[in-house]
């Protein structure tokens, strides 16, 4: 892995997972990414990569393809199928780059293909990416953010509206329900006054208009895997614990307006 002081790009706030076998590359991309500002958690076989991802939600993981256990193509696979994680950037970094496994590498779901040895600036340009990237249909789009916090509403669909989406906001599920017909998404606090988030997901789900509207649970307070659990039972097509950084939910958006297209 080569590295460059000469290169600082703050990334502050996002949140990478570096997932290697080698110890030696494994600390360079972990001193390298923490350097620059990011969150970093690793990761050293395939179903660890897994459980990392899918509990820290990372904006990139940055994936070895020669993983003990399980393959990195296998990780990228399960990942992309999971909605908590189908909107993160994928970047293989690997040994493997004969054309036939960058075009597995694509096959599975994986965003980018480096070959080691990798210096930082592709590392910086993969992290520039992820976080400024802005698909340009998301300006044919609207997502309802729904939340009874004027503090947290405000601040959810401020960052929806500078990641390129229109953004309609409610405060109560009676509001949300009203609304949802002209929104491609929803992202839908747990907690509100009236109805709590999955009696308005139940609610929708029932209503033919509705029926196939992504919906993104989101909670600061029901974290765990049953509050998981019982909002998807309840329709949900997420369950994102708050904060959660803007690229994050707007990857996950993506990924669920795109799978009903």
């Amino acid at each position: 892995m080569s590295s460059s002081s000469s290169v600082a790009a703050p990334f502050e706030k996002t949140r990478v997972l570096v997932v290697e076998d080698h110890d030696d590359c494994l600390l360079t991309m972990v001193e390298l990414l923490s350097g620059a500002g990011c969150e970093v958690r690793s990761a050293r076989n395939g179903p660890d990569a897994v459980a990392i991802a899918r509990d820290f939600q990372p904006d990139v993981m940055f994936l070895d393809l020669g993983l003990p256990v399980m393959s990195g193509y296998e990780v990228a696979r399960i990942l992309r199928a999971d909605p908590r994680t189908a909107g993160m950037m994928i970047v293989a970094v690997t040994g493997y780059g004969m054309p036939q496994e960058r075009e597995r590498s694509t096959s599975a779901g994986i965003d980018l293909h480096l070959v080691k040895p990798v210096p930082f600036q592709q590392l910086h340009a993969a992290l520039n990416a992820a976080t400024t990237h802005v698909p340009a249909q998301r300006q044919n789009q609207t997502v309802l953010v729904v939340d009874d916090n004027p503090a947290g509403r405000y601040a959810t669909a401020r960052g929806l509206g500078a990641a390129g989406f229109k953004v309609l906001e409610a405060s109560t599920g009676k509001e949300a329900m009203e609304l949802a017909v002209r929104a491609h998404a929803m992202v839908l606090d747990v907690f509100l006054p009236d109805l709590d988030g999955r009696q308005v997901c139940r609610a929708l789900r029932a209503q033919v208009a509705t029926a196939n509207l992504p919906i993104v649970h989101v909670s600061s307070v029901c974290v765990s895997e049953f509050d998981a659990d019982e909002g998807r039972r309840a329709g949900g097509d997420a369950y994102l614990v708050t904060p959660v950084p803007t690229v994050t939910l707007a990857r996950v958006i993506d990924s669920l307006i795109a799978a009903r297209s």
